[in-house]
């Protein structure tokens, strides 16, 4: 009867874990920039997470600003005009002691 019973439990898991295989996005096709330290965000689709993350990597324009909060980050680490005070962040590598 255990072994019936477990055979059925692990039979079940096994279909959750296939049945969603057929909904997978497509694989994205990313081409290198041409321009050096710098990321293509129109390549990325527009999406947005559960949670919150700040992105601290280079900015250089108000359209970048729009594009990276529109891809996964919620709040911009980088001093930059254009960006609201709501979706400032502050990324600290510091560490505290007393």
């Amino acid at each position: 009867m255990k072994k019936i019973l477990f055979s059925l439990t692990v039979l079940i898991l096994m279909s959750f874990v296939v049945f969603g295989q057929d909904r997978c996005e497509p694989l994205l096709t990313i081409t290198p920039t041409t321009n050096s330290n710098s990321i293509n965000w129109l390549q990325i689709p527009e999406f947005t997470l559960p949670f919150e993350i700040c992105y601290g990597g280079p900015v250089s324009t108000d359209q970048q600003v729009g594009e990276i909060l529109n891809r996964g980050f919620t709040h911009i680490g980088t001093p930059i005009n254009g960006v609201p005070n709501t979706k400032r962040g502050l990324i600290y590598y510091g560490v505290a002691y007393g």
